[in-house]
């Protein structure tokens, strides 16, 4: 059996024996040379690892039937196919099909769908992962090319989620900096536009009207910065990360002519301002847009508001305690609400829990079919891993007294 040398080994060279060479009969008979020079160690020809390439004809093999199941899963979802077999839904099919749960359907579709919007490229160039399909599906569609290739450079290789979404966040910035100089307005150079009641994009809103909330984010605009449970603008700097920070205003009023304390991020801000932008802005700790209430601006810039706390409407909750949704972030996982504040609610997954603003959720679509989620569900499941950690015992005692404690 010939072994097939590696990187990591040495030839080894043996003189051919001549005639003059001493011999010496084996126990069987046959003769041998002795060879009087050493065996000499040379360097040896690097031949490739047939293992190698067999791993890297399965690994491709592997990357295209993922991009062959996500283009038929696509498919299947928006030919209405599953309908066939007198499934209810897509979800339905999915699981009774390919056991698939109904978040791996979806992520599996949607990742047809943006490959779909990708013709010409290759599959081996294509990222491998639903995750880096998900963060590739928030780029307007004809920057996907762009933004892939770029991802590609930066990775030197498969493109991840990961730098999807840096080379995203980098084509914005360029974009930024190229028109940020023109669409910004100095505060000496403040002014009035009446839009009749309409707000678009770059133009700059008329200060003491009222504009609904979708309206603004019909047009893109958004509004960020939460200040004693209301909804604000985002202030220079102060409350914007990235790429928007001091860029993109359409309307500013300096914070010399409206009374508030110091946030509590500890800087003083600048001003009210709004944003045009054509994705979600991440706020240090939440992302808030204006989505149904009524935004009031009793705002001059020649004279301080007299009462600012009556500026902007409290935001009302379109939810209610045990409601399934979703986030903008993850629009195909469902979340239940457990509880709420004025501003956010607290949405339980069977594996984590967090705080929400309610401008980023959204009701569980209903043609996503059942989302397998509730309270109770929940709550069984973490019953469930008490008793196993603690005995049923322990969390019986536990309850009775949480119990006792209740009816006191």
């Amino acid at each position: 059996m010939t072994k097939t040398l590696t990187k990591s080994d040495r030839a080894v060279k043996v003189p051919q024996a001549s005639s003059e060479d001493e011999v010496e009969p084996t126990e069987d008979g046959q003769e041998i040379a002795k060879a009087e020079s050493p065996i000499e160690v040379v360097d040896a020809e690097i031949i490739e690892e047939k293992p190698r390439e067999r791993l890297n004809q399965l690994e491709a093999q592997i990357e295209r039937s993922k991009a062959e199941i996500w283009a038929a899963a696509y498919a299947i979802r928006e030919e209405k196919l599953w309908q066939l077999d007198g499934y209810e839904s897509f979800e339905a099919y999915c699981n009774a099909r390919w056991g698939w749960k109904s978040t791996t359907s979806h992520e599996n579709a949607l990742a047809g769908q943006v490959m779909a919007s990708l013709t010409g490229i290759p599959i081996e160039e294509l990222p491998v992962s639903t995750s880096a399909m998900n963060e590739l599906n928030k780029v307007p569609e004809p920057e996907r090319v762009e933004v892939l290739e770029k991802a590609r450079e930066a990775g030197g290789g498969k493109p991840t989620a990961k730098a999807i979404r840096e080379a995203t966040t980098a084509a914005q910035e360029d974009t930024d900096t190229r028109r940020g100089l023109d669409d910004y307005l100095g505060l000496a150079e403040f002014q009035y536009k009446e839009v009749n009641g309409e707000a678009s994009a770059n133009e700059i809103l008329k200060f003491g009207e009222t504009y609904s909330g979708d309206t603004l984010a019909r047009n893109k605009i958004r509004g960020f910065f939460e200040w004693s449970g209301r909804q604000w603008v985002c202030t220079r700097g102060a409350a914007l990360d990235g790429p928007f920070a001091g860029l993109e205003a359409i309307g500013i009023v300096p914070s010399a002519n409206w009374n508030q304390p110091t946030h509590d991020y500890g800087n003083q801000p600048e001003g009210i301002r709004f944003t045009y932008c054509g994705q979600a802005v991440k706020h240090r700790r939440h992302d808030y847009v204006l989505t149904d209430e009524k935004l009031t601006l009793a705002i001059k810039p020649d004279r301080p508001s007299a009462d600012i706390s009556t500026a902007i409407t409290e935001p009302q909750s379109p939810f209610d305690v045990g409601d399934v949704v979703v986030d903008d972030y993850r629009p195909f996982t469902p979340l239940v609400i457990a509880k709420a504040s004025d501003t956010q609610a607290c949405c339980w997954g069977y594996l984590d829990e967090m705080w929400i603003s309610w401008d980023s959720l959204k009701p569980w679509p209903a043609e996503h079919g059942d989302p397998g989620i509730s309270l109770e569900a929940i709550a069984q499941s973490r019953l469930e891993q008490l008793v196993q950690v603690l005995g049923a015992s322990q969390v019986s005692r536990m309850t009775l007294n949480l119990c006792s404690k209740e009816g006191s």
